[in-house]
């Protein structure tokens, strides 16, 4: 590496000026190569580690965090943007179970709110631009490629030229909020309170399997971070044709100016699980046990 060779040059200067014995030098030059040739060799392993993608699929603690360059699960698309790595605490430790509890939800709820809160701002631009539409201005150009690469992420069927309505009625329909209950309510049932192998060893709080071509029916998928499980969970349950229901009742309530609450969504969860109606019962049932649905009256709407 260039230190090294810096070093590798002083040496050299030292040798001429000191009058170093040849064999004393030898020994030297041979020490800095293998120190030059060790340093790159784990500057590339990190490099590796750094650029590799995790798999996605379709289907009070405290944080421990780190900056990572890791894949937006994008369904279907690429789409790269600095993350933070939240690591998942070790909830076995904490013995009684009602603390445990407490402190799983106090953990994941944060993400899942900075979640939604990333999709309002979303969801308010594509208002905005709505309400530009509708007075016949024409898009600034970054904002056209802004709207048309939400759209093809959101797999939005009508166009902007053909109709405008339906492409923005479709566009809005997958850009909203998953409420906190559900959320934290699938969590706790998937990862039994983050206790399970999965969680721990992948970071997979929700159970989620990859739907990619080529891959094994059922194949559990494993994340570099719970940040990117709870953003794959979300954007999952808003693209995914499987919950096609889910959104249409989420629509249903924004349109009437209602809470968007886990419990009026669950219904929508059906293909979630093989359990069909009844994981959506056992889904509504932890929302009224764990007393979940007041979180979701805290959301802000736009």
């Amino acid at each position: 590496m260039y230190f090294v060779r810096v070093l590798y040059v002083l040496l050299v200067a030292l040798i001429l000026t000191t009058g170093m014995p040849t064999q004393a030098l030898a020994s030297t030059i041979h020490g800095l190569g293998e120190l030059d040739a060790g340093m790159e060799n784990v500057m590339g392993q990190n490099a590796e580690r750094l650029f590799q993608l995790p798999a996605h699929r379709e289907t009070g603690a405290t944080h421990a965090t780190s900056r990572s360059h890791a894949l937006k699960p994008a369904i279907g698309q690429g789409i790269f943007e600095a993350v933070d790595k939240v690591l998942l605490p070790d909830f076995l430790a904490i013995k009684n179970m009602k603390d445990r509890q407490t402190a799983f939800f106090e953990f994941l709820r944060p993400l899942v709110q900075e979640e939604n809160r990333r999709l309002l701002e979303d969801r308010r631009r594509i208002l905005d631009l709505q309400a530009w539409h509708r007075h016949k201005e024409p898009f600034r150009p970054h904002d056209r490629v802004w709207l048309e690469g939400v759209a093809e992420r959101y797999r939005v069927q009508a166009t902007l030229e053909e109709d405008p309505t339906e492409f923005f009625a479709q566009l809005l329909e997958g850009v909203d909020i998953i409420p906190v209950s559900l959320a934290l309510a699938q969590a706790a049932d998937e990862s039994g309170l983050g206790s399970s192998r999965l969680a721990k060893e992948g970071n997979n709080l929700f159970g989620q399997t990859c739907g990619a071509p080529g891959c094994r029916r059922g194949r559990m998928l494993r994340f570099e971070s719970v940040t990117e499980s709870v953003r794959y969970y979300i954007e999952n349950l808003n693209v995914n044709n499987a919950y096609q229901e889910m959104r249409s009742l989420r629509a249903t309530l924004r349109a009437k100016g209602r809470t968007i609450t886990g419990e009026a969504l669950s219904p929508g969860l059906s293909r979630y699980s093989e359990q069909g109606v009844g994981y959506v019962r056992l889904i509504q049932s932890k929302i009224r046990m764990f007393g979940l649905t007041r979180l979701d009256e805290a959301e802000l709407l736009p």
